[in-house]
């Protein structure tokens, strides 16, 4: 009830195409924007946690459309099953190869991006 009459709704914001870009219904003014409210919530004395999704992405499963890691390397970034179907652990239709080395590297770096460009405090 507090939020529509800000304009507001709902907004999941947990399938994301790639993860260093932030959903536009969340942060609109991008980097930015996180970057001020993150520096104005630690002038007040307040840390930000970040809650971040690195299980699977907005690809969906085979049928879904490419958007990102798909189409880098479908079998690096995803776990796949022996007759190579997607593994669906997240029910969204795919799970991130987060075993993988490059899986770790971008998740690191991810985390990194955060902290280096917007001052978060942490993840979740």
């Amino acid at each position: 009830r507090h939020l529509p009459p800000l304009g507001l709704s709902n907004a999941w914001g947990y399938n994301p195409v790639t993860f260093m870009a932030l959903d536009p219904r969340l942060a609109p003014g991008g980097l930015k924007e996180l970057r001020d409210t993150v520096a104005a919530l630690r002038k007040a004395g307040i840390g930000t946690i970040l809650d971040l999704v690195f299980n699977h992405t907005g690809e969906s499963d085979r049928l879904g459309p490419t958007l990102s890691l798909r189409g880098l390397d479908a079998l690096a970034y995803y776990r796949h099953q022996p007759d190579g179907r997607l593994v669906n652990d997240t029910g969204t239709g795919n799970t991130i190869a987060c075993d993988h080395p490059v899986v770790r590297e971008m998740v690191l770096d991810t985390l990194r991006h955060f902290v280096r460009f917007a001052g978060v405090d942490g993840f979740r």
